[in-house]
């Protein structure tokens, strides 16, 4: 079996992360030739006044969005000179806790949503002026996580209703356009493969659920969602037993298609496609078939392992962070 190589153990924060004492840090490798070195390089602080939970980079990296429990979302810009950054506006309007903020692969768009159960979708009109287009109100409990697809205007949430909502524009008017349930508890985490058609879910219920989005003419004879030919989401692979208690986090690499998960017992897993698996299946049946190829126990000594994020970078592929209650950030590198 391959294996995580721990090659940096850094005592804080790492590349754009956030934690309880309300900071984000700012880190940047030493060396582009080795990823084991690691400098902090900016302390953002000032501006949230409760903890922040998420981070989230804009596309030309130039901004960088955080949403705190104190039920604003800051945005940050460095000055011209590529070094401080400065807040340079605060998004209001959640009741309480924002639990997540991601930016949308087009720059144009910033979603947020909170345990006031409601997702919201912000414009962004100039750099420091942003515009809520729309409230979103259909889940039933607390918004954990919200994800763009990678390369389209279409939003994913997972939530304490134990399910996933599939979010897209029509004519400036948002709407959910499918609901994803199969998950017995809350859903933690989501992500999208590299071609936006996949989606993993991370849940409560120690399981790990694929997502494939089906299209009106699919040779799967996969019903559309309504009449008006929605792309149908079905699970196609649900994965259990490799985890002993909730899955926090789980993340699909954009480089080399991945995807690794982590939760409250510690432990990081890593799964792949196993093709030669699917091969043996009969001829028609396309579901896909995932393998454990890597996996660490003890990943942060006796604490959860609350966040695991690859690195997006080609040359950096094979990086892999984490973070946990320990209040250590770890870089591991994925060794075949």
């Amino acid at each position: 079996m391959a294996r995580l190589e721990l090659i940096a153990e850094l005592k804080g924060n790492t590349l754009a992360s956030c934690g309880g004492d309300q900071t984000v840090r700012l880190w940047v490798c030493s060396s582009p030739d080795d990823p084991s070195q690691w400098t902090c390089v900016n302390v953002l602080e000032g501006t949230h006044k409760q903890t922040i939970r998420s981070v989230a980079w804009s596309r030309n990296s130039r901004q960088l969005a955080t949403a705190s429990f104190d039920a604003t979302t800051g945005i940050w810009e460095r000055d011209a000179d590529g070094g401080d950054y400065e807040c340079v506006a605060t998004l209001e309007g959640h009741e309480n806790e924002t639990k997540s903020v991601a930016w949308s692969s087009s720059g144009a768009l910033v979603a947020t949503c909170g345990r006031d159960k409601s997702v919201w979708i912000w414009e962004v009109v100039s750099d420091s002026e942003f515009e809520c287009l729309s409230v979103l109100q259909e889940h039933t409990q607390d918004v954990k996580m919200v994800v763009w697809h990678p390369t389209e205007d279409l939003l994913a949430s997972a939530s304490y209703d134990d399910t996933i909502k599939i979010w897209r524009e029509d004519d400036d008017d948002w709407y959910c356009s499918d609901t994803l349930e199969g998950h017995r508890s809350t859903v933690w985490a989501i992500d999208f493969d590299k071609s936006g058609d996949n989606l993993v879910s991370a849940s409560d219920d120690k399981t790990l659920k694929f997502w494939r989005c089906y299209r009106s003419d699919n040779p799967e004879n996969v019903s559309s969602v309504t009449s008006f030919s929605e792309p149908k989401w079905k699970c196609v692979c649900t994965l259990s037993g490799y985890h002993r208690r909730c899955i926090y986090s789980v993340s699909w690499s954009k480089v080399n298609d991945r995807v690794a998960s982590a939760g409250g017992d510690n432990i990081i897993r890593v799964f792949e496609r196993d093709e030669e698996a699917e091969e043996s299946v009969e001829s028609g049946d396309s579901m896909p078939i995932y393998k454990l190829i890597a996996s660490v126990d003890n990943a942060h000594s006796v604490s959860d392992v609350n966040c695991v994020q690859w690195s997006p970078v080609e040359k950096f592929g094979a990086l892999l962070a984490s973070t946990g209650d320990d209040g250590i950030v770890k870089i591991w590198k994925f060794v075949e």
